[in-house]
């Protein structure tokens, strides 16, 4: 199997079977065990922030997405969501009830508005 961008031909579909090539050949994991470890890594971030946790579960059954760059950092405001009794979600899913974000571009506000309330 071609493992690399320029042997897989053009479009994005040729990068992505390469990555999953390289993962499965280096580091011997799938897309599934990708994400496995990623979300046992950030469940492990979670914990870690919790301890001393503050009484106030302000943040309870939020569920966070923070896109792109922010100040403070991603990371400072997962922290703080986590801290507070909320969820984070890597990536923009249907649990999320909440995103964050310093700009947007206006397609991805439609996109986003649109999956929401699919009626607009």
């Amino acid at each position: 199997e071609k493992a690399f961008p320029h042997e897989m031909g053009p479009g994005r579909d040729g990068l992505h079977k390469a990555v999953r090539a390289y993962r499965e050949r280096e580091r011997g994991e799938d897309g599934h065990t990708y994400f496995r470890n990623k979300n046992r890594k950030v469940k492990e971030q979670q914990e870690e922030a919790v301890k001393g946790a503050e009484t106030n579960l302000i943040f309870k059954n939020v569920v966070v997405y923070v896109n792109g760059y922010t100040r403070p950092s991603a990371r400072e405001l997962e922290t703080l969501v986590w801290r507070y009794g909320g969820q984070v979600e890597k990536m923009d899913s249907s649990r999320v009830t909440h995103m964050i974000a310093n700009t947007l571009p206006s397609a991805k506000i439609w996109r986003i508005v649109e999956k929401k309330n699919p009626s607009i």
